[in-house]
């Protein structure tokens, strides 16, 4: 199955080398070191970041001197998630490796493009712990594809925003998402109890990106309710856009997934109260999925984490 546009390009320019080669150049300072500690060329590492750059739409590093790199403010607000997805990574090596992949049965989890992928591999993760004789593969997929790869058993289970209209697949409402304003402590609006989207018409929002999923989300809940949101700041990930917020400019509308991974003591995170502000979170299965045990703990972990999201809201 082919994947959207978006998450093709996102696949060719981060992978695993070019997130080492962003945690080295930040480690020596140099492009130079990090590609003779990558074993690769110089020019490959100044290719590696160029794309990265391109892709957030902002510089990453700028130099402090001659002969040394720093990170640049925006580049700093992204160094956490990329430590967290190399360290994500290298475990799941580890249990790979640990549980023989050869001889492991392999689940497919398809994640929709609505819900984010990571929401997925944290989901996964957890399960993992209970079922280490199961080699896991997630797959990302447009939303309207998860149905027809789950008829055509492409997929094991499904996560998505939306339920199957196909009588072969069960689908299950596991909880939500909730989208927040995220807003520095000193804000005006922190003072109040509850936040509308009118509430926000004056404001200069800091928003995720067009290729963020949340960032459409937002969009067409803003729609819902006949207003039209405009991005004073587009932060590229939602992990930097929580950044800048944390900086103390702007207010911000993010999922809250976001804010729950990255609790911050400058930040004041705030429920918007209105109906059609969150993603929906749906497990789907086919009548012959054989691991029932699996399942219960899988649909368990996903209420879990959907609850945990909006422990303080």
């Amino acid at each position: 199955m082919k994947a959207p546009d978006e998450i093709e390009q996102l696949e060719r320019i981060v992978r695993y080398k070019t997130l080492l080669a962003f945690k080295l150049i930040v480690e020596t300072g140099s492009m130079t070191e990090a590609a003779k500690l990558l074993g690769v060329s110089q020019p490959a590492v100044t290719q590696m970041m160029a794309r990265l750059s391109d892709y957030m739409g902002f510089d990453l590093f700028e130099r402090q001197s001659q002969r040394r790199l720093v990170l640049t403010l925006r580049g700093r607000s992204v160094l956490e998630g990329v430590g967290r997805c190399i360290a994500s990574i290298e475990a799941f090596g580890s249990l790979i490796h640990r549980q023989g992949a050869s001889m492991a049965e392999t689940i497919v989890v398809a994640v929709a493009s609505s819900l984010g992928l990571r929401f997925g591999q944290e989901a996964i993760s957890h399960t993992a712990l209970q079922f280490p004789e199961i080699q896991w593969r997630v797959e990302p997929v447009p939303d309207r594809d998860v149905s027809a790869g789950m008829v055509a058993g492409d997929f094991d289970i499904a996560l998505s925003a939306e339920p199957s209209d196909d009588p072969s697949i069960t689908s299950d409402h596991i909880g939500i998402l909730p989208i927040v304003v995220a807003m520095p402590a000193n804000h005006p609006l922190s003072r109040l109890k509850k936040i509308k989207p009118a509430d926000l018409l004056n404001e200069e929002l800091a928003l995720p990106c067009v290729r963020c999923v949340s960032r459409s989300r937002i969009d067409a809940a803003f729609l819902a309710v006949g207003m039209q949101v405009h991005a004073a700041v587009e932060g590229g990930t939602e992990e930097a856009t929580l950044g800048f917020i944390g900086q103390g400019r702007r207010v911000g509308l993010l999922s809250a997934y976001t804010t729950f991974e990255s609790r911050s003591s400058g930040v004041i995170v705030t429920r918007l109260f209105d109906a059609n502000m969150h993603i929906n979170l749906h497990i789907h299965y086919r009548s012959d999925f054989h691991r029932l045990d699996l399942l219960h703990v899988f649909r368990n972990v996903n209420r879990d984490l959907s609850r945990q999201t909006q422990i303080g809201l």
